[in-house]
């Protein structure tokens, strides 16, 4: 995988688990949970295309 990719792919999961954490803080708003949606199903598309490439 490129350096490019596994970058992204960190920042996508420091990011997802600020939201998990603020998830749990009780300050989760709509926004929040369509942005870790989001996350999620680009990590996803990331293992996915790793598994096929």
């Amino acid at each position: 995988m490129n350096e490019k990719l596994i970058a992204w792919q960190k920042t996508l999961e420091n990011e997802r688990a600020t939201l998990l954490e603020l998830q749990m803080s009780g300050d989760f708003t709509d926004e929040h949970a369509g942005r870790l949606s989001n996350i999620e199903y680009m990590l996803d598309q990331i293992a996915i295309n790793q598994f096929l490439g």
